[in-house]
């Protein structure tokens, strides 16, 4: 009966071993494949509540994205506080943390995934519901991907280490872009959205409350880029200069239409272009037998010549002496001008 009791026994006791083991062994394989346990499990060193936390996302452009976070923190806890432990953002290119004291020191405790967990000092310790404000600052390590020559997605895993009150999140997109909602991918992010512009550039910000330790919220964002346009730079002058020209063209042929029409169709020869010119030359006036010695041409072809520019208005003849004077009219003028 005792040896039976004693099996029995020993069988409950191996029975409850098993449980056990069994049990650490799928919490162990659980923590390893859930970062968010180690996530729970690492913020247990603080005791904080935050009441606002600001992350504002600057892509200047798509090679340099500056992010800026504000968290004001509370002691929640009856201990004080002389350092905080820290969820950011896997890249800490150019980390910067600051109190309204200055610069703070920190280290960098794990990384998990897309984040890094920081113990950041203080520059003073926090007392029991006295509050600490801290200002972050890092550049991404990672750029948006290209999809096509101006098209680019953007994606950014936001950190929530404790119990958030109320988080503000935007995103400042570069210059004349726009986000885009055609296509097999759409942008992932609250549709509490607001959008508003700061000069050309599209900012995309929302706000969410009450966030648990848990939540670590991710945003995908789809936008455009203004096409290439330089070569406008090099074409637009161009254009401009061809019309220009051709500008004045069109309106110097108009007056010289509309002088043709105050004056009639006018038909001259070679010879009497000839005198014409040169009576202009001479100042307007001028002896016919000088202008038959510097025409070279004989009496009777100056003559004859002169007899059809009279008739037509562009000169008059007057008697000099025993010597004709030739003067241009002002048709004269006009049709040497």
């Amino acid at each position: 009966m005792l040896l039976k009791y004693n099996t029995q026994y020993s069988s409950l006791v191996l029975i409850v071993l098993s449980i056990l083991f069994f049990s650490s062994f799928t919490n162990q394989i659980s923590s390893y494949n859930d970062p968010c346990q180690k996530h729970n499990s690492l913020n247990s060193f603080d005791t904080c509540i935050v009441k606002s936390h600001l992350t504002q996302i600057n892509i200047i452009s798509v090679e340099e994205i500056e992010v800026r976070e504000i968290l004001e923190m509370e002691n929640s806890g009856i201990a004080p506080l002389s350092s905080i432990h820290l969820w950011i953002n896997h890249s800490l290119n150019s980390l910067e943390i600051e109190d309204v004291s200055g610069v703070l020191s920190f280290d960098i405790v794990m990384e998990i995934e897309n984040y890094c967990f920081l113990k950041i000092y203080l520059s003073k310790e926090v007392q029991y519901q006295e509050f600490v404000k801290l200002y972050i600052t890092y550049h991404l390590d990672e750029f948006p991907f290209a999809e096509e020559s101006n098209s680019y997605y953007f994606e950014f895993y936001s950190t929530i280490t404790y119990f958030t009150a109320f988080h503000y999140f935007s995103i400042r997109l570069p210059d004349e872009c726009y986000i885009k909602e055609e296509g097999d991918l759409t942008s992932i992010f609250p549709r509490n959205e607001s959008k508003s512009f700061i000069g050309k550039r599209l900012i995309v910000s929302w706000v969410l409350i009450e966030l648990s330790p848990t939540s670590n919220p991710f945003y995908f964002i789809r936008f455009e880029t203004p096409r290439n346009l330089t070569w406008l730079y090099v074409i637009g002058p161009l254009l401009g200069l061809i019309a220009g020209i051709v500008g004045t063209l069109w309106f110097m042929r108009g007056r010289e239409k509309t002088s043709i029409k105050s004056m009639g169709t006018v038909f001259l020869n070679e010879s009497q272009k000839i005198l014409l010119k040169i009576t202009f030359e001479n100042g307007g006036k001028i002896a016919q037998k000088d202008l038959c010695k510097k025409s070279g041409f004989t009496r009777s072809k100056t003559s004859r010549n002169l007899i059809a520019l009279d008739e037509q208005g562009f000169v008059i003849k007057e008697k000099w002496g025993r010597n004709s004077l030739i003067k241009l009219t002002k048709l004269g003028e006009k049709v040497i001008e």
